[in-house]
C-alpha cells in the first residue's frame, strides 16, 4: 500500500517530509513556518488516510519519533524534529530568505476607518500592534 502525499511547491532546500494531523495547531503553525520559508516539501495528513494507510504512515512516524507525536518533521531522510520547534525548524531549513515585500496582518485590520490611511501598508504602521501572521501585497 502507498500512503497518498501532498507535495507543496517551492524552493528545493532538501528533502522535508511532514507528518501532521489535520486539526492539530502546532502542525498547522509548522505548515505555516515551511510555507514562509519557502521551502518545498511533502506533507502526510495521517488523520485524513483510511486505515490501512493510516497504519503504514504511523509506522514511518514511529521510526523518526518512538512517541508518535505529531508533528513529526523528516529532514533529508536522516534526522527529524518532534513537535513544533520554530529555532530547529528554522535552523534546518537553512538561509531563511528575506521578503521586503511582506508586513505583519493584525486584527486591527478590521478597525481601520477608510481614508486613515492611504495604502495597507501604511495603515500597518499606523497602528502598529503585534503581528499576528504575516500577509503579502
Amino acid at each position: 500500500m502507498s500512503i497518498p502525499i501532498k507535495h507543496i511547491e517551492g524552493e528545493d532546500r532538501g528533502n522535508f517530509r511532514l507528518y501532521a494531523l489535520s486539526t492539530c495547531m502546532w502542525c498547522r503553525k509548522t505548515r505555516e513556518l515551511l510555507g514562509h520559508s519557502g521551502a518545498a516539501y511533502d506533507l502526510i495528513e495521517v488523520d485524513l488516510l483510511d486505515a490501512g494507510e493510516r497504519e503504514e504512515a504511523m509506522a514511518e512516524v514511529k521510526q523518526w519519533n518512538p512517541e508518535c507525536t505529531f508533528p513529526t518533521l523528516v529532514i533529508d531522510g536522516k534526522s527529524s524534529i518532534a513537535g513544533y520547534q520554530q529555532d530547529k525548524i528554522k535552523e534546518a531549513l537553512g538561509e531563511w530568505p528575506e521578503k521586503p515585500w511582506m508586513i505583519p496582518a493584525t486584527t486591527a485590520w478590521k478597525n481601520i476607518s477608510p481614508g486613515c490611511a492611504k495604502t495597507p501598508r501604511g495603515a500597518a504602521t499606523t497602528f502598529s500592534p503585534i503581528p499576528t501572521c504575516w500577509i503579502a501585497w
